[in-house]
């Protein structure tokens, strides 16, 4: 379990202070492995000549691996066996072996900002861990519902994407360092674990995210008129967390919505009816 705490919106250095043993075995109850069939492993060994660009590595031989050849992926177990035979740092998921159903978020360079503990707070309810770089947080989740799938759309829709590109990125802002991607099952992709999961969080792949999602379009849609990732109002509390005044932008949240999918007005007026806490 990773020493950062859900409070921590200072967002310290996030030691990873637990062992691989117990790093595995978070991975292992997180139901990551029923829901992804194909696993990479990552280290040294597969950095790239590209500036250091992060290549997954082919479990069965050691070689590189492809995000487009479930061929050159194994299974968990395997990658598993690899680590602890020295032949590698760690595990990564190949985001192809999955459905559509499953969503991962890569929160990059939040520490020190206060994306740390808004977001831990935001998906408490699902899988997140302290990447293995040891600055930012990965989060998987499951679009349970149609409140979730809906909350998706929304996010690739603040960032000009649809559910077709089932993907999208925020680069990392000047302003604060901070960069956003996510990625929904069946993309070409992988995504690095540490198995440090967050305390305070489920540590089990779930949904019941949808206000995080929300939550997040607003973020990067306020992002991408120049906010800034780290949001006005920096500590503000994150939505649900007992604020009794909005902390999305209506504004956000139409644009948000209408970029995501085609809704029509009557729809919209009862999301944001239901989204967005107003003052008595």
């Amino acid at each position: 379990m990773s020493d950062f705490r859900i409070e921590d919106h200072a967002g310290q250095a996030l030691p990873q202070s637990t062992t691989w043993a117990q790093k595995r075995d978070a991975i292992k109850a997180s139901g990551l492995r029923e829901l992804f069939p194909h696993w990479f492993l990552y280290g040294p060994k597969w950095l790239g000549t590209d500036g250091g660009h992060k290549r997954p590595g082919n479990p069965h031989t050691l070689g590189p691996g492809a995000t487009d050849n479930m061929h050159t992926a194994g299974p968990l177990g395997l990658c598993i066996e690899r680590v602890e035979a020295g032949e590698a740092e760690g595990v990564g998921l190949a985001m192809q072996s999955t459905g559509p159903e499953v969503v991962v978020l890569d929160f990059d360079h939040v520490v020190g900002t206060p994306w740390a503990g808004e977001a831990a707070l935001q998906f408490s309810a699902t899988y997140v861990e302290v990447s293995p770089s040891g600055s930012g947080l990965r989060i998987v989740l499951s679009l349970s519902d149609e409140a979730e799938r809906t909350a998706w759309a929304g996010v690739l829709g603040a960032m000009g994407k649809t559910l077709e590109d089932g993907r999208f990125k925020l680069p990392t802002q000047d302003s604060d360092g901070v960069g956003v991607e996510g990625w929904q099952g069946g993309v070409v992709a992988w995504a690095r674990l540490s198995g440090d999961v967050v305390a305070g969080t489920a540590g089990q792949v779930c949904g019941g995210c949808a206000a995080g999602l929300q939550w997040l379009a607003g973020r990067l849609a306020q992002a991408r008129r120049g906010g800034g990732a780290g949001g006005a109002g920096g500590g503000a509390k994150p939505a649900g967390a007992g604020s009794a005044t909005a902390t999305v932008d209506p504004f956000d949240v139409l644009e948000t919505y209408r970029g995501g999918f085609e809704r029509t007005a009557k729809d919209a007026v009862e999301l944001i009816r239901k989204d967005i806490r107003r003052k008595p």
